[in-house]
């Protein structure tokens, strides 16, 4: 079963993006997984790095009219070719989406997300965990879920938990990538946003009755939610709160939270980066084991 794991930046998150190709390249088993990028902006050595690392690159279209097209920018085309991506990845029988803020501590998520995907239409990771700040109830929530669909399903949709577009898998054959294609239309006809497809993705979960299989927080850890813990002696980020699970991927979001303060599993406080390289350059000089 050939999978994609797949993921999209422009050149000013190509620092980001390195991180999840790096991060993905140590922990892969095997090259059973192709690693692609949806190239909306890339310089030229950038996209040569990512050749070299045997990552491919993919230049989106625009898949959908809309009446702030014209303006829009480059790399809003990341968010609108997401539900196209069985057109981009025609060999690909599973593929998984991570954003390029996201990247690897382990390769727990992408086993899940795959056996997950193999017998729904969609696996992916609510915005729920008892140390989250923001439930889906947010204000902010309901106003995006009005300018895409009108208030009589933001009702509905603001009373189900949030699925996060950033990590997902879905057999190409899913009903999901027709029902979102829908969705992402009807949103970006009305008021297109940052949150369109995003958006667009929970209508058709929720509204079509998509079969959906739900994953652990630890498989997209939202930084922007929560802060997570680290420990020191596995030198792991974890979730903050007991049994402090050790999370499977971080992703980094917003920005604002790259450089952050993290307590840690034995009592203390550090200011942290939590973006991959500079993690890594941070514990390289550190004592203890670098694995599991």
């Amino acid at each position: 079963m050939r999978t994609a794991l797949i993921s999209a930046a422009d050149a000013e998150y190509f620092p980001l993006l390195r991180g999840w190709a790096y991060s993905i390249l140590e922990h892969r088993p095997n090259s059973s997984i192709d690693l692609w990028v949806l190239n909306v902006g890339l310089d030229a050595d950038q996209a040569e790095e990512l050749k070299f690392l045997g990552v491919g690159c993919v230049s989106p279209q625009w898949d959908f009219d809309f009446a702030d097209r014209p303006p829009a920018p480059h790399w809003y085309q990341a968010m609108t070719a997401r539900p196209m991506l069985p057109k981009y990845f025609p060999d690909a029988e599973i593929l998984i989406w991570i954003d390029s803020d996201a990247w690897l501590q382990d390769w727990r998520a992408i086993d899940a997300l795959v056996a997950a995907a193999s017998s729904a239409d969609i696996a992916a990771v609510i915005e729920t965990h008892p140390a989250y700040a923001h439930p889906s109830t947010d204000p902010q929530m309901r106003r995006f879920y009005a300018a895409s669909f009108g208030d009589e399903i933001m009702q509905h949709l603001i009373a189900k938990p949030m699925i996060n577009s950033g990590v997902f898998a879905a057999p190409r054959q899913s009903p999901l990538w027709k029902s979102w294609q829908r969705w992402t239309q009807i949103a970006l006809d009305a008021t297109p946003h940052k949150m369109s497809e995003q958006n667009a993705l929970n209508a058709a979960v929720y509204c079509d009755s998509l079969r959906f299989q739900s994953l652990p927080a630890e498989f997209n850890w939202i930084c922007g939610q929560s802060r997570p813990m680290f420990n020191p002696q596995s030198r792991r980020f974890t979730a903050p709160t007991a049994p402090f699970e050790t999370i499977s991927i971080l992703h980094v979001t917003p920005r604002a939270t790259a450089i952050s303060p993290i307590q840690t599993t034995d009592g203390s406080t550090r200011q942290m980066p939590l973006d991959y390289f500079r993690f890594k350059e941070s514990q390289s000089a550190a004592p203890g084991p670098s694995k599991d």
